[in-house]
C-alpha cells in the first residue's frame, strides 16, 4: 500500500465517523421515537443515510487528494533543474 492510498483510506475511515455521527446527531434532534419499530427504522435510516453521504464525502476527497498530488507532482517534483551535459 502506497502512501497515498493510505492516506486515502485513514481520511476516508475519518470522514465517514464524522459523518455519521453527524447524521445520527441531527436524526435524534429533530425525531421522537415512540414505538420500538420507529427506534429500530430511525437506527437503520440513520446508519443508510451516514453511509450514503460519507461515501459521497470519501469520494470527494479521494478526488482532492488526487489533484493536490497531481499538483505536487507538476510543480514541485517536476519543477527540477535540467541536468547539463558535459562531453
Amino acid at each position: 500500500m502506497t502512501k497515498i492510498e493510505l492516506t486515502k483510506r485513514l481520511t476516508s475511515l475519518i470522514v465517514g465517523v464524522g459523518t455519521g455521527k453527524i447524521i445520527s446527531s441531527i436524526i435524534k434532534n429533530n425525531v421522537a421515537p415512540e414505538k420500538l419499530t420507529d427506534k429500530v427504522a430511525i437506527a437503520c435510516a440513520s446508519y443508510v443515510l451516514g453511509a450514503m453521504v460519507a461515501d459521497a464525502a470519501s469520494n470527494w476527497t479521494d478526488a482532492k487528494i488526487d489533484e493536490a498530488v497531481n499538483w505536487w507532482n507538476e510543480n514541485v517534483r517536476g519543477k527540477k533543474e535540467p541536468e547539463t551535459e558535459e562531453s
